[in-house]
């Protein structure tokens, strides 16, 4: 009977301390369920938990989402929540959501409404009790934008805030940004809370130009001086702003920093590269550092980039120092700008850019160098060109509108060579000028430019001309070598409305180049047999391929050519053909003062020898590389060739017409005839045409139109005037009229001079002295 009633006994306390505990975990959790909705109320928030959980020295909630009827945009969904009863209290969040919807204003509006409602004293103190965050997932909606970050982790205390995140991402049509392991400390002020320090392992951006909107460097000069001046204005208003949320003495350090620009089919990275922010004595200076830990940039391979944001009424000034550095390692891959390889190019830079503190004026001054730079531009070469050494020093300043612009001390170097530069260039309204009478309202006056320059290449052996060029760059004379020095110095005056006054261009050429050796591909002793003659198209394709030469059935020698050609296409091409040497100076300056004139290209100045190497080696296209090989290619065969063999080859490989080349082939097109029966003005009339071959001038009974009749009279009398045709021809060949398929041209006895009345067709003609 004791022992039932002990066993009883024990029944009993074990019945009450299992109620006990029903009762404490039943009846604690709506308790606190109750407490949370008080205590959320203050804040106008809502709370929800599913889960209620009694822990040593305090609860933990599961489950926990929190809504704030003035922040929709906002929805929180917590998974784990610790709360301490005792002193010092603190709350700690393990894992959750919060998602965030709408646009940025429409949140922020939505963050002051719940600001508002906040009980006095709880702006983000925290009343002695610390906030810890871990593991949260922030995502970020609105129309084209979205932003995800994981693992957030936050820390709230009296003093401040910390924040770190795993990873970040945001994403929108125009740019992208990726970030990993960031943190941040914001610190409170006695001005409120301000960001004490930042940092990223690594942050990745990327941009595209064209979907972003953002105006090309194309467009009117006043158009790209705005675009400078407001961005200028915008670092003002960025420090201006990083005054008031930076603490005086702030830290932002971004590592493994890559960003990637693009338009269109253009593109440019960089990276990676760390990026400092320092607020020191009320300022912020900013620095981008690229290659290798730089400690002394005289000897280091990295590059730095360093900047004080500038305030209202001082100039903001970016200084560039260090390399050589390789463009790879600053983060460009092979496309990018056109560039190749560009993990073997080196960067040297040492130079200051400013821009005033009117956000009008800019400036350069220093030096800048690379080394192995390779490139594939069309408009420069067909092929890849590698290995480019080239340099620039000095100080360049300029209007932002591009209305002035000046060179002092400018020293440009390719490989061994260098020209010594000084420049000054004024862009001017134009003085407008009356249309004439009936023809409508006066067109608008062009801008009016005024240049002054002078410029030096001082003395320098030929062949580091040849060897100056990349490789790619001049395939054809690949392999010549030249002998002797050669050195340039001139100067230049410019004024667009007062040409024929004030233009002038002399220069003193120095040269005694001589070509000593060439590849089998380029000797003119092939040329002294039959030849296969390559024939391109005018986009440089090859469009076909004859035989010609000494002893093939299209060559004509040149004592079996009429002796009215020679003057002809000195007339019409070359006039001082006997009195150069490849190259009329003369008619350069007299083309670029043409060309200037009319503000686009109008005018060449290729002399019979220079056209011979473009027929005989080249391309028909206007890249920079072939018309620097033509140059090369002229002085050789200046020196190896005589001019009669220089005229004889020449008359024997133009063009005269579609698909006719040669003045056998030219004679027998036009007017069935052999090259040594051509008549003055047959022979005239071939060399009319040289400018373009293709065009027609007979009329539908094959006499030659009265207009182009004209103009082969003008040019008739323009030879006899400089002694190329005696009195005699010309009073026979101002009475011929040359017709299609006729070997003999109609005789018009009372054909008088030459008319000056206008004709849609006008030969110039470069005057030249006999």
């Amino acid at each position: 009977m004791g022992a039932l009633k002990k066993l009883r006994g024990r029944h009993v306390i074990a019945g009450i301390v299992a109620a006990a505990v029903l009762t404490v975990v039943f009846g604690f959790a709506p308790l606190v369920r109750s407490r949370a909705r008080q205590v959320a109320s203050r804040y106008g928030a809502e709370v929800e938990i599913a889960w209620v959980l009694p822990a040593w020295g305090g609860v933990v909630l599961r489950g926990v989402s929190v809504r704030h009827p003035e922040a929709p945009g906002v929805r929180v969904e917590l998974e784990s929540v610790r709360a301490s009863w005792s002193a010092p209290r603190a709350v700690e969040v393990r894992g959750g959501t919060i998602e965030l919807t709408g646009s940025v204003d429409e949140l922020l509006a939505q963050v002051e409404r719940v600001r508002a409602r906040l009980p006095r004293g709880e702006g983000g103190g925290g009343g002695g009790t610390t906030v810890t965050a871990d593991g949260l997932v922030v995502s970020y909606s609105a129309e084209g934008v979205s932003v995800q970050v994981k693992g957030l982790r936050a820390a709230r205390r009296d003093g401040g805030l910390s924040v770190g995140f795993e990873s970040a991402e945001y994403r929108t049509q125009r740019a992208s940004a990726e970030v990993a392991g960031a943190s941040l400390e914001i610190e409170k002020h006695e001005e409120g809370f301000r960001l004490q320090a930042l940092r990223t392992a690594a942050l990745s951006v990327k941009l595209d130009l064209e979907a972003a909107g953002v105006p090309t460097s194309e467009g009117a000069p006043e158009d790209r001086a705005k675009r400078l001046t407001s961005l200028r204005s915008r670092l003002s208003q960025v420090e201006s702003q990083a005054s008031r949320l930076l603490s005086p003495d702030a830290k932002i350090e971004l590592d493994g920093v890559r960003a990637q620009v693009s338009r269109g089919g253009e593109s440019l990275a960089v990276g990676p590269a760390s990026v400092r922010l320092r607020r020191e004595a009320g300022r912020t200076n900013l620095e981008y550092r690229a290659g290798a830990a730089v400690v002394d940039l005289a000897t280091s391979d990295g590059l730095v980039i360093k900047t004080r944001l500038p305030v209202e009424g001082e100039p903001f000034a970016v200084d560039v120092r260090g390399g050589p550095i390789s463009l790879g390692a600053l983060g460009v891959r092979q496309g990018d700008l056109h560039l190749v390889d560009p993990e073997l190019a080196m960067l040297r830079m040492n130079a200051r850019l400013e821009v005033d503190e009117h956000g009008e004026v800019g400036s350069f001054d220093g030096e800048a160098s690379v080394a192995e730079l390779g490139f594939l531009l069309d408009p420069i070469a067909k092929d890849p060109v590698r290995g480019l050494r080239a340099s620039f020093r000095g100080k360049v300043r300029g209007a932002l509108d591009g209305s002035n612009v000046s060179v002092q001390g400018g020293e440009i170097e390719i490989g061994n060579v260098r020209l010594v530069t000084t420049l000054d260039l004024v862009r001017e309204n134009g003085t407008p000028r009356p249309a004439a009478k009936g023809t409508g309202p006066a067109e608008p006056p062009k801008p009016r430019y005024k240049l002054g320059a002078t410029f030096e290449v001082p003395l320098v052996p030929c062949q580091a001309l040849l060897d100056a060029a990349p490789a790619g760059l001049l395939p054809h004379v690949e392999g010549m070598r030249l002998a002797g020095s050669f050195s340039l110095k001139g100067k230049a005056k410019i004024d667009t409305e007062t040409l024929d006054k004030d233009f002038s261009l002399d220069y003193d050429l120095a040269s005694s180049c001589r070509v000593t050796d060439v590849p089998p591909a380029i000797d003119v002793e092939r040329f002294k047999k039959p030849f296969r003659l390559q024939v391109y198209s005018p986009t440089g394709e090859k469009e076909l391929e004859l035989e010609t030469g000494p002893g093939s059935a299209n060559w004509a020698p040149y004592n079996a050519i009429s002796r009215f050609m020679e003057p002809a296409v000195m007339t019409c091409e070359d006039g001082r053909f006997h009195r150069h040497e490849g190259f009329d100076h003369e008619a350069i300056r007299n083309s670029i003062r043409e060309n200037v004139r009319q503000r686009r290209f109008v005018r060449g100045a290729s002399t019979i020898s220079m056209q011979l190497a473009k027929n005989l080696y080249l391309a028909r296209d206007k890249r920079l590389g072939r018309k620097i090989e033509e140059a090369f290619l002229t002085l050789y065969l200046e020196q190896a060739l005589t001019k009669e063999q220089i005229l004889e080859l020449y008359l024997n490989v133009v063009e005269l017409g579609p698909k006719v080349y040669g003045v056998e082939a030219g004679a027998q097109h036009y007017f069935r005839t052999s090259p040594s029966r051509l008549t003055l003005t047959q022979a005239f009339y071939l060399a009319s045409i040289l400018p373009s071959p293709k065009a027609q001038h007979f009329g539908a009974g094959g006499a030659l139109s009265p207009g182009w009749l004209r103009n082969l009279r003008t040019l008739l009398k323009h030879a006899n005037k400089v002694k190329r045709l005696s009195d005699e021809d010309l009073e026979a060949g101002l009475s011929e009229i040359p017709v299609r398929g006729s070997p003999a041209p109609m005789r018009d006895p009372e054909a008088g001079p030459a008319k000056d009345e206008g004709d849609d067709t006008v030969i110039e003609v470069e005057p030249s002295e006999p």
